[in-house]
């Protein structure tokens, strides 16, 4: 009998810039590459952690504002955090996030930075891990010793 696998392609995210940014890489940035779009992925493990990290440091006081509000607020009183979260999804690696990224999310207007920040909040994945903890909350109460002495309802017998 064959073994049959079956790869689940990852959701990914992408983001035309409205000017392309550019890396300049080799002896004295003789080479460069030219980026016409943020392709956001999901994020690893480590970009997981250092994003909230950032985003716990958040004003919190946006409960009860509209999406739009509460993004200009963050983004108002947390420019260079929202920027560095942003960064962290797109670079989405264990090392230091390139200053060049950081320089040119600098540079871009605020509709531009509210979508990254809407697509790097999304290449979290943070669905998935609350299904997954939700998930995990119920298998632990079914399991759980306490469970076991319970009386069986009449009804269930």
């Amino acid at each position: 009998m064959e073994e049959q696998t079956t790869v689940r392609e990852k959701p990914q995210w992408i983001m035309p810039l409205s000017r392309p940014y550019i890396i300049k890489s080799g002896l004295f940035g003789k080479h460069k590459e030219e980026i016409k779009e943020f392709v956001f992925n999901p994020t690893v493990i480590g970009v997981q952690y250092k994003y909230a990290q950032l985003a716990l440091t958040l004003n919190n006081e946006l409960i009860g504002l509209s999406d739009q509000e509460a993004a200009l607020k963050v983004i108002k009183e947390n420019n260079e955090k929202v920027i560095m979260m942003v960064a962290l999804t797109i670079h989405n690696c264990k090392s230091d996030v390139p200053k060049s990224l950081l320089k040119y999310l600098e540079t871009i207007d605020q509709i531009e930075l509210l979508q990254a920040l809407h697509y790097s909040m999304a290449a979290l994945c943070l669905d998935y891990f609350t299904q997954s903890i939700i998930l995990l909350r119920g298998t632990a109460r079914i399991l759980s010793p306490a469970n076991i002495d319970e009386e069986i309802p009449k009804s269930h017998v």
